[in-house]
């Protein structure tokens, strides 16, 4: 399933790319633009299966495209303040796919009243105001010696990995076993507090001591506590770590 996202912010895409892995593993994202460049996307690219886009962005840019014959599926979510909702189907298939759009798998099931418009052979989906929050993990449950602690995230400076196991250091540089992947771990916790700088690395934002631009284009790290190896941010994710740092 091939969607395209209308959007500028990098920390919702972040987020959304999050959600729609958890909901079907098939769903690609093929392109992020700015509403105002949408139309302009779209005439390029062809029309995707799933458009993601909020009712304010096609009130404020328009695409002309929307509400001709061609397209027969557009999507709206919405954000609000610190609160992130969202919800993705096909119009054909609104009922099969609605009860598996869930954000974690301790996330209760949001209430939604959904109707369907018909605009010169467009249909436009309207969803509510959705109530439900996104829950993130809290704390941790941990081995120490012979007994086991529970470490709340807070605490934690970042999680990485050495040979086949992930570990985490908190700020006082104790060091914890844990039982999940990265990418686990990176689908878990709250977006706004941790950052995946590469492959064997997801850090706190409260970790970050000092950023030093590093050749290439890219950003070199100095992390409390400190790590033996250098951090390095490659070319690619440096926007989306500024962004993070600036939201």
């Amino acid at each position: 399933m091939k969607v395209l996202v209308v959007e500028e912010e990098k920390s919702i895409v972040r987020k959304l790319e999050r959600v729609l892995k958890n909901i079907d593993d098939s769903i690609c994202i093929i392109g992020t633009v700015p509403a105002f460049l949408a139309a302009g996307w779209l005439q390029q690219h062809g029309v995707p299966d799933i458009i993601l886009v909020s009712k304010e962005s096609l009130q404020e840019h328009p695409i002309p495209l929307l509400y001709s014959s061609e397209v027969n599926t557009t999507v709206t979510f919405k954000v609000q303040s610190d609160q992130f909702t969202f919800l993705a189907f096909r119009i054909n298939n609104l009922e099969h796919l609605f009860p598996a759009a869930s954000f974690t798998a301790h996330q209760q099931q949001p209430r939604v009243q959904k109707g369907t418009t018909l605009v010169n052979g467009t249909k436009f989906v309207h969803t509510d105001t959705l109530p439900a929050r996104q829950s993130f993990r809290h704390r941790f449950l941990v081995r120490q010696g012979q007994k086991f602690i529970s470490i709340e995230t807070d605490v934690i400076a970042y999680f990485f990995s050495e040979g086949r196991f992930i570990f985490f250091k908190t700020y006082d540089n104790q060091k914890y076993l844990v039982e999940y992947t990265l990418e686990d771990l990176d689908a878990m916790l709250n977006p706004d507090a941790f950052f995946r700088i590469n492959r064997s690395l997801l850090i706190a934002f409260k970790s970050v001591e000092q950023i030093h631009p590093y050749f290439g284009n890219r950003l070199k790290l100095f992390l409390h506590p400190s790590m033996e190896k250098e951090i390095i941010v490659s070319r690619e994710k440096v926007n989306d770590f500024k962004a993070w740092l600036g939201e």
